[in-house]
């Protein structure tokens, strides 16, 4: 039985007793009679009736820096996320800011600070230990974290389901307008969600400090009159995930009436079912919260991992449709980069003006250099041969308007067995209405004048 009457025998200061043993100070006995006032215990119970003893043989085991590197993890995650899509909103091509994004921004703050006061309640609260490791100190401010962590719990799915309804009612609007009248209700039930929400959990208690302090709920003379924790958290969650099931099902209808590209719109339902790793992070979070009858300090992480879930998911949930366009678009830039670099080292080396250098045919050794005009012969109509092709050039002298172009030709003999180079020049005919200059030039004789090559 506590005995409450002792309080002017006890000490002002001291070192905390641990969980379970009576107090040492008058501070842990207006911690204990806070924490029965606020959870409706009798006074006349004891504390070793409410908090467990160390078993038999106990070997020390603890969750504590698990739970930190899982903060972290998540953190980094929420931060990553959100400055890729704001950046993408700035940088990205017609693209401007939305009241979706501006939504979205406390979402992610809030979704930040979470863990960050969960890893305070951790060094400071001794959670992620057991009970009778624990001090009615660190019980103290083990539940004044949770307790802040609760309201900024549910501002913060509030501000995430309102990003994602205002991107929904973007997609209702290109479907019909009961769609964008429905979602404008629903935008105004999560308000009041919100609104509610925040004033029930700031307000639970009268006076609203004994809801979050317990030592200074212990210390009055009357018990604050104080809601029951286990209904006003039911009642707040059964609202939350039912809003989100009605947030998750409604895109999977309106993307059957919107005309979208079919790639995109299988796209936007992966996203929706990340969603729904959020909606059921809600619902276990409600349905395994921890009871008076457990370990609370370690019970807890149970349901502090689907909580995180639900926020993580919430806000990437929110997060992916904006992201969407840039990933696909940074896959299509960099698959097109790949296939012109792969292109460009496997196609052949061909160069033009280069009569040294022609590309190669099968079964040749050797190539012969021509001079070819436009009419062609027998062997400047053979289709087997590599060309290697040069501009058209301009012969001097009297020879205006008369081009030259220098071909490689692999001559092989009667057996074609083997080639041999052999030089033959042809001269192009002049097509231009001024009068032809007659060279003398006849097929397979060597041109008497000076040829140019390009």
């Amino acid at each position: 039985m506590a005995n409450f009457s002792i309080r002017e025998q006890l000490p002002i200061e001291g070192p905390s007793a641990f969980c379970g043993q009576p107090p040492n100070t008058q501070a842990d006995l207006h911690i204990i009679r806070g924490y029965f006032r606020i959870f409706d215990v009798p006074e006349t119970v004891s504390p070793s009736m409410v908090w467990q003893s160390a078993p038999p043989r106990y070997v020390h085991d603890d969750k504590q820096a698990g739970i930190i590197v899982a903060m972290t993890i998540s953190m980094v995650a929420i931060l990553g996320i959100t400055v890729a899509r704001i950046l993408a909103r700035i940088f990205g091509k017609n693209t401007v800011f939305g009241l979706d994004d501006y939504a979205v921004i406390p979402a992610a703050a809030l979704a930040l600070v979470y863990p960050t006061l969960q890893i305070l309640a951790v060094i400071k609260g001794g959670g992620g230990r057991h009970s009778w490791e624990n001090t009615y100190e660190n019980l103290q401010n083990f539940y004044y974290y949770l307790d802040t962590c609760t309201k900024l719990y549910y501002a913060d799915v509030a501000l995430a389901k309102i990003s994602i309804a205002l991107f929904v009612r973007r997609l209702a609007n290109r479907a019909a307008l009961g769609w964008c009248v429905a979602t404008d209700v629903f935008l105004g039930t999560v308000v009041v969600h919100l609104v509610a929400s925040v004033l029930v959990n700031c307000l639970r208690c009268d006076p609203a400090r004994a809801a979050w302090d317990m030592e200074f709920g212990g210390s009055l003379e009357t018990a604050a009159r104080c809601h029951s924790f286990y209904t006003v958290f039911r009642s707040l969650h059964t609202v939350h995930v039912a809003q989100s099931m009605m947030l998750l099902m409604a895109p999977v209808v309106i993307l059957w009436k919107v005309q979208m590209n079919t790639a995109k719109k299988c796209r936007l339902f992966v996203i929706w079912v990340a969603g729904a790793l959020s909606v059921l992070g809600g619902l276990l979070q409600m349905l395994l919260k921890p009871t008076m009858n457990e370990d609370v300090f370690m019970a807890y992480t149970v349901t502090l991992q689907w909580t995180m879930l639900d926020l993580s998911m919430g806000v990437v949930a929110a997060s992916l449709p904006v992201l969407d366009s840039v990933l696909i678009g940074g896959w299509r830039r960099a698959a097109f980069r790949i296939a012109r670099l792969r292109g460009k080292y496997s196609s052949p080396n061909l160069r033009t003006g280069d009569p040294g250098n022609s590309s190669s045919t099968s079964g040749a050794h050797s190539q012969s250099r021509a001079i070819i005009g436009g009419g062609g012969g027998d062997r400047g109509g053979d289709s087997s041969s590599a060309l290697a092709l040069s501009r058209p050039g301009l012969s001097s002298g009297r020879d205006h308007q008369s081009g030259i172009i220098e071909a490689t030709l692999p001559l092989t003999d009667d057996s074609g067995l083997r080639t041999e180079k052999e030089y033959v020049s042809y001269e192009m005919p002049n097509f231009s209405p001024r009068g032809t200059v007659d060279t003398g030039a006849q097929l397979g004789e060597s041109s008497r004048q000076t040829k140019t090559e390009v």
